[in-house]
């Protein structure tokens, strides 16, 4: 019995331990975060005491909380941040380039060891921060080092223990982080192993209890849940609705179809709620991406040699938080882009009569249920005549082609252009522009480029806010339906065959006085042709945009509007990238979603 009751005691603490490591990781991330925001801050001539004073105490509570959890590495690495961070409280010392240096050192190994599972030795520590403050002294009055046994002798007992993460993305990279540092020798016991000889300490406990009652961190796979469950009575509620048309088709206005209108009515109000409702509680605001990109940008300002200003506008707006996390990396090659080929030298912009310092500049805002993001610079701009020259070696453009504008700058998302003239680490590779156009094209957005030669380059992304949800027109092809999105949708017109002219590179009709390609989904998508199919006095056409470009898509039936639920489906269902993925209707029937900016893409996918 004892022995039962000592592995259930056990098992508690290990839940307990579990929730305190969820909660642990969530706010080092954000408290890391505040000091580097304060670290650039104070860099970029921020000189408030207060910027200090508050990293030290975010710091002292980080490192109590690590150490009180078991991380005694974070713990030492973060006691190290404190001891270059507290002399200068006093406003007569100023901090040094090479002290901020040194703290971003160790925030990185921080990070290494809390999000990437790396471990470290003794020497990596020391190589790169050297010795702590009070150590130095005491080596001046102990030449044989045996100052350093104290701390020598902590790391060689503590380093090789990982942070114990429950999260399944930790553990699939610790294979990776032991081929990168393998300890010269494995710890007698596994840190959980120690934690749950005994029960977890009163300060465990107070980290949970101090969290107090008004805030309650969900897990977002929790929300997906919730969400996947909303769905689902968005379905019942279209299903429901069909059965009750019929009803009052077979019955008439009085019949039982009337009285079920109220009850279908009334699912359509709940669910509309809650989905609402959820729709809030997984918005996050921009800036949570946004604010790891300071950063990057003074990282590769230090390391070219450039002066660059960095300015974030709009970090307030929300979007939900599977789009944010899934914005990152694009994001991140496109910032790069503009640090290392568009702004210039400090020598290069004064000879070009400009100031030495370059902007870029990210910025975000809401245009309806769509986010439009926006990142630019005032360096070099894109040299138009070098892009059609890669171009056309490459063999994806003909000299003989007329291309405008905005179809000359599509060409850069091809793979492996690039008008760089040399290769760094930071990019110039021809690699990743057509992966970000890939990446925003899965998250049913666009990507467009303007640029100027010598005033520089703005990149626009345009988003949906939520991937979740989203209201739809179905479409009949043949025997099959489609959903496009409104938000792709200008409007649903009907041409006459006379309307229609037919040029060797395909059909075009006049829309307002331009000339519009016009597509027919049938055969975009290969959808079976059925035979003796009469034709059309008139041919339904919705006209599509997607940045500046408007397409007219043939199909044979405008169904209907419809709030849909959006599933993913396996790539081996798609047709290159034209959905994005797929709904169930209200009759059961699957509907693939179209992904209207790659039906209309100006530049094709292959040579």
């Amino acid at each position: 019995m004892d022995k039962e009751r000592q592995y259930a005691d056990m098992v508690v603490d290990q839940e307990i331990l579990d929730q305190c490591m969820d909660v642990f990781y969530t706010e080092a991330k954000e408290q890391l975060q505040v000091i580097t925001d304060g670290l650039l801050a104070i860099e970029a001539g921020d000189r408030g005491q207060e910027r200090i004073n508050e990293m030290l105490r975010i710091a002292h509570s980080l490192k109590g909380t690590s150490a009180t959890l078991g991380m005694p590495v974070v713990a030492e690495l973060i006691h190290r941040i404190e001891d270059i961070l507290s002399p200068f409280r006093d406003e007569a010392n100023r901090i040094s380039g090479h002290d901020i240096d040194k703290i971003f050192a160790a925030l990185d190994l921080v990070q290494s060891i809390l999000f990437h599972g790396v471990v470290l030795d003794e020497a990596a520590v020391k190589r790169i921060l050297g010795p702590r403050q009070a150590e130095k002294k005491a080596a001046e009055s102990a030449p044989d080092g045996s100052a350093f046994d104290p701390l020598e002798a902590r790391i060689e007992k503590l380093l090789y223990v990982k942070p114990v993460h429950p999260r399944a993305s930790i553990e699939a990279n610790e294979a990776n982080a032991a081929q990168r540092a393998k300890p010269a020798t494995e710890p007698e016991a596994p840190m959980t192993d120690v934690l749950l000889r005994e029960p977890l300490g009163s300060g465990v406990h107070e980290i949970l209890e101090s969290k107090g009652t008004d805030l309650i961190r969900v897990e977002a796979a929790r929300l997906d849940g919730m969400m996947n469950w909303v769905g689902e009575l968005i379905t019942a509620q279209a299903r429901s609705r069909q059965i009750q048309q019929a009803l009052q088709e077979l019955y008439g206005r009085n019949g039982p179809g009337h009285e079920l209108l109220e009850v279908v009515e009334h699912l359509r109000r709940i669910s509309q709620q809650l989905q609402g409702e959820l729709l809030k509680m997984r918005m996050v605001p921009i800036g949570m991406i946004f604010s790891r990109f300071s950063r990057t940008v003074r990282d590769i300002a230090k390391r070219s040699g450039k002066k660059i200003r960095w300015v974030v506008e709009g970090e307030k707006t929300e979007i939900d938080k599977s789009v944010a996390d899934q914005l990152a990396d694009p994001l991140l090659h496109i910032l790069r882009n503009a640090c290392s080929h568009g702004i210039e030298s400090p020598e290069e912009r004064m000879e070009a009569g400009k100031p030495t310092e370059g902007t870029v500049t990210m910025s975000a805002r809401q245009k309806g249920n769509r986010i439009v993001i926006q990142v630019a610079d005032d360096g070099r701009g894109i040299d138009v005549q070098k892009v059609l020259d890669q171009a056309q070696k490459m063999g994806w453009f003909h000299p003989d082609q007329q291309l405008t504008q905005t179809e000359i700058f599509s060409l850069i998302f091809l793979p492996g252009l690039s008008t760089a003239e040399t290769v760094t680490d930071i990019s110039g590779r021809g690699i990743g522009m057509d992966v970000v156009k890939q990446k925003i094209n899965q998250l049913q957005g666009s990507i467009t480029v303007r640029s100027q030669k010598g005033e520089g380059t703005t990149v626009t992304l345009q988003l949906p806010l939520t991937l979740s949800i989203l209201r739809g027109l179905i479409v009949r092809v043949e025997e099959e339906h489609f959903v496009i999105p409104l938000d792709d949708i200008h409007e649903s017109i009907q041409l006459r065959p006379s309307e229609i002219t037919t040029f060797s590179t395909g059909e075009m009709f006049s829309w307002r006085g331009r000339i519009l390609t016009l597509r027919r989904l049938q055969e975009v998508l290969d959808v079976p042709r059925s035979a003796n199919k009469p034709p059309a006095k008139k041919r339904n056409v919705v006209l599509v945009h997607s940045a500046e470009r408007y397409v007219g898509l043939e199909v044979d039936q405008l169904v209907g509007q419809q709030e849909i639920v959006v599933k993913p489906v396996q790539a081996s269902w798609m047709k290159l990238d034209y959905f994005s993925g797929a709904t169930v209707l209200g009759d059961g029937k699957v509907a693939l979603i179209m992904n209207i900016a790659a039906v209309i893409n100006p530049v094709g996918k292959t040579k």
